[in-house]
């Protein structure tokens, strides 16, 4: 008799335990819920923009949205989301990774003018800007007034990456499609340029 009080009193510690257990896990995956939605997330951001859109169609019919449905049904949605958020992360993860290789496509898929048989010297950032120094508005600019797509050039540089000086063959200059400028090249592939002469 006393085995079957004993053994029925661990279980019931053990299944209390388990209940206990339940309830922490549920209160901490609450808890992340409720930062990502009231503090400022993408998954916050989701939420301003869906009552922005609310906002934006009762604007154009004219009217005014109820200030207090309005928080009623921000209230719902951040319950959901906080419900959901996990989900909602693992969307909004997935597609910025679709995005950049979306970029990354694109990237791949633009022809430049230089190519690697057209590379002449490698050069520095200094003897780059040297090399073009123009005269706008009486003052010496690097590239003159192409400086905004030289400061993006510059930005887009990695460590590791070099400038090349390009030089389209003789033929193309024959006949008025010759190009000449500075190619940014990673790891022996063209990714950007800059062209400063063209026939």
């Amino acid at each position: 008799m006393r085995l079957i009080h004993f053994s029925n009193a661990v279980c019931a510690q053990l299944k209390f335990g388990n209940i206990g257990a339940f309830m922490l896990y549920a209160l901490c995956y609450l808890s992340v819920g409720i930062l990502v939605v009231i503090f400022k997330s993408p998954i916050r951001k989701l939420v301003d923009d869906e009552i922005g859109k609310i906002k934006i169609q009762y604007a154009v019919r004219g009217e005014d949205f109820p200030s207090f449905k309005l928080t009623i049904f921000r209230i719902m949605l951040s319950v959901v989301l906080t419900i959901i958020y996990p989900i909602m992360i693992f969307i909004i993860v997935k597609e910025k990774l679709n995005i950049k290789s979306r970029k990354e496509i694109v990237k791949q898929e633009i022809i430049f003018d230089s190519q690697p048989s057209f590379l002449k010297r490698r050069i520095t950032v200094e003897e780059a800007e040297g090399n073009n120094m123009i005269y706008v508005d009486g003052k010496k600019i690097a590239f003159g007034y192409l400086q905004d797509k030289w400061v993006e050039i510059c930005k887009e540089m990695k460590k590791g990456d070099e400038l090349y000086e390009f030089r389209t063959p003789d033929e193309s200059w024959d006949i008025l499609a010759g190009r000449e400028g500075v190619a940014l090249v990673r790891r022996g592939k063209i990714v950007a340029e800059i062209i400063t002469i063209m026939s």
